[in-house]
């Protein structure tokens, strides 16, 4: 049987772990990361996520993290209302799957020039256990068991963690919510470049939305994205109806040809403990999918920055300082339990909501930048307040849901 050494063992090769492997083997530590799947990010099709740049863009200039590109502007459309909202906050275009530019395999590439070791095809069956403190993991690796005895593992194999439930992390302090998605990877959309439109719908995109944008070069990305446990039908279901209903989708498609289609799901919560020992979890398998729009890339990229800085101040004090990457985890996404509300808001909402909402975005954009007001809310009560008044009626509507989501969460 094969024995190995490393300074540190990575469970998975998606974002998350291809990340904080190339993070810690350009710092100079030996890293060894291991894949289940026999080439990387053949877990899903071809498909393009959106997510928001906070947090992420001097880990992406600092990486050399490969994205489609970035835009700043967005449309968005509710049932009789809409709002252009030209951001501060980019949105990075990231391509995933097993195409050779994807970004699962260009970072996973990276890491390896970088020195890290891959095995793929790999499949960790034993975390041994000496109190807290994992002393060897056990892999099959192509029909070998190789015994690796790491100084610290990360657990980043995805929402159905493996090493996750190994670990004995598996206890929640919150049920959380699965987020799923249904797309289409598209050429000669009838739309600007670079330019994301959101459409909310209560019935035809139940607890979600729909996205559409042109990336570049005329490559562009259409999506349903729902809360699982509101639908009865498969998501595609509701992708179709929503572009049927839609005279501005259906002329946006018209012309346009669909390279591939693309589904998944994923699961958010709160675990009690993102760390045991010297072994945590980052991304998907932490939990940290963002409950109420299901962004995935940016907490699975702030996670594992946060997870490799933690281990690399800890080898290089020849200590463990794990408990600074959960104190540095909520610094940077916030408090779980707050998103997770929410969402059970989210879900009450119905499509004269989202007209309000949209219409007091509109407003509040005129008199304020909304992103300073979404930056710092407290400091723009009287014009919130204002907003709000604007409509009374609707505004207590919506406030009642909040308060009776708040009570179910009691």
């Amino acid at each position: 049987m094969l024995a190995l050494n490393c300074d540190v063992l990575v469970i998975g090769a998606g974002v998350a772990g291809s990340v904080s492997a190339l993070k810690l083997a350009k710092s100079g530590y030996t890293v060894i990361l291991v894949e289940k799947l026999k080439k990387v990010g053949v877990h899903s099709n071809t498909k393009v996520d959106i997510t928001e740049s906070i947090g992420i863009e001097d880990i992406s200039r600092e990486l050399k993290l490969g994205f489609l590109g970035k835009s700043q502007k967005s449309k968005w459309f509710a049932f009789s209302k809409s709002f252009l909202f030209d951001s501060r906050v980019h949105d990075f275009f990231v391509k995933r799957g097993s195409e050779k530019d994807s970004f699962d395999v260009t970072t996973a590439k990276a890491a390896v020039k970088a020195g890290a070791k891959l095995f793929l095809d790999s499949q960790v069956e034993k975390l041994e256990f000496n109190g807290d403190e994992i002393e060897s993991v056990l892999v099959k690796s192509r029909g070998k068991k190789i015994v690796v005895k790491p100084k610290f593992v990360i657990g980043a194999d995805g929402a159905n963690s493996h090493s996750l439930s190994l670990s004995g992390l598996h206890e929640f302090e919150e049920k959380g919510v699965e987020i799923s998605a249904f797309g289409v990877i598209t050429k000669n959309l009838k739309l600007p470049q670079k330019m994301t439109h959101v459409f909310f719908h209560s019935e035809l995109a139940p607890g979600g939305y729909f996205f559409i944008a042109n990336t570049h070069k005329n490559y562009g990305v259409a999506s349903v994205v729902v809360n699982k446990s509101r639908i009865d039908r498969h998501e595609k279901h509701y992708f179709e109806n929503l572009v049927k209903s839609n005279k501005l989708l259906l002329e946006v498609f018209s012309g346009a040809r669909i390279v591939n289609n693309f589904f998944g799901s994923s699961k958010s919560g709160v675990l009690t403990k993102k760390t045991r020992g010297n072994f945590l979890v980052v991304g998907d398998a932490a939990r940290l999918l963002d409950p109420v729009f299901g962004y995935g890339v940016r907490p699975a990229i702030l996670s594992a920055y946060l997870a490799a800085e933690s281990i690399e101040k800890s080898l290089k004090n020849k200590d463990n300082y794990l408990h600074e990457y959960e104190q540095n985890l909520l610094e940077k996404l916030g408090d779980a339990s707050s998103a997770h509300f929410l969402r059970k808001v989210f879900d009450r909402l119905d499509n004269s909501d989202f007209d309000h909402l949209i219409e007091s975005a509109q407003h509040t954009h005129k008199q304020k930048h909304l992103d300073a007001v979404f930056e710092k809310p407290h400091l723009h009560r009287t014009l919130l307040f204002k907003t709000a008044l604007r409509n009374p009626l609707k505004t207590l509507k919506i406030s009642t849901k909040i308060i009776t989501a708040r009570i179910a969460m009691l």
